[in-house]
């Protein structure tokens, strides 16, 4: 039935209003806009660019959060904005400015069945092992990689926002059921999966393009060409035991050469270095 909300839209703003009865999703703040502006901007330096984030107390200290976790891997703690922006440079910035905004926009709805610290802490534990996979497989894209991984999922608080109680009946179904997957799920419940929403948002904010295919289509599937690393978190489930994780060893080690071992080793890693990127919020 809703074919339509899988290929690109003209309008992607009004699709995501038609799918969900009306949902207007926050659009960026003028500091972000601004400075994605500038970063896009060969002409201009990074002086301006720091200037612009001082003034904006939440993303001055994502960046410095960012930059200061085992992500980035620098040796000695950043204080220094422009510092911070200087050792980055403009490609792993930009990321960076995203994922704050993405986050800043994305509602926080309290209801029972879903925790938004849970779920930016697996959200945290996703780009953490989508960054250490894609230095293994694809280094090029590694940054990319640790923002895909952390945005992944960004439909699901919408859903929860919209649709409270009757879309965390279905989280929870998803995470008590073997057999059926949430995207089953919500299609069954609803007629639309977050795939469909998540690939709106990402138009709607006009995403890079890497990271729009990132978002839509990492489960793969419907010819969807994404790198490994974010087709591999797409399987880790959302809980504390690095092993309750089948489906992600065995598609790892089948695809990838990736074995089990190695893999837990990974994630242990991510943990670990979520766990740290968290403690600077």
């Amino acid at each position: 039935m809703l074919k339509i909300f899988k290929r690109r839209q003209s309008d992607p703003k009004a699709a995501l209003k038609e799918i969900l009865e009306d949902y207007e999703l926050p659009s960026f703040s003028t500091g972000v806009m601004n400075v994605l502006s500038l970063l896009r901007d060969p002409e201009s330096n990074m002086g301006e660019i720091a200037e612009l984030i001082k003034v904006d107390p939440g993303m001055n200290v994502s960046v410095l959060r960012m930059v200061n976790s085992a992500a980035f891997g620098f040796t000695t703690k950043v204080s220094n904005i422009l510092h911070a922006i200087t050792l980055l440079g403009r490609s792993r910035l930009e990321p960076i400015v995203l994922s704050h905004a993405v986050r800043d926009s994305i509602p926080l709805p309290r209801v029972n069945g879903f925790a938004p610290e849970t779920f930016w802490k697996s959200a945290a534990r996703r780009a953490n092992l989508a960054r250490l996979l894609a230095h293994q497989l694809h280094p090029e894209t590694e940054t990319e990689a640790f923002t895909a991984g952390l945005l992944q999922d960004m439909a699901v608080p919408v859903l929860v926002e919209k649709k409270q109680a009757a879309y965390c009946r279905v989280l929870q179904e998803s995470n008590a059921n073997d057999g059926k997957s949430l995207d089953e799920l919500e299609m069954e419940a609803f007629g639309f999966d977050h795939q469909v929403v998540r690939a709106l948002m990402a138009e709607q904010w006009e995403l890079p393009e890497y990271l729009q295919k990132s978002i839509a289509g990492h489960h793969g599937g419907d010819g969807s060409d994404v790198d490994a690393a974010i087709f591999l978190v797409s399987f880790m489930k959302e809980s504390d035991e690095t092993e309750d994780n089948e489906a992600l060893f065995s598609i790892a080690a089948s695809e990838f050469g990736i074995d089990r071992d190695r893999m837990l080793g990974y994630m242990q890693d991510a943990f670990q270095d979520a766990d740290e990127l968290i403690s600077f919020s």
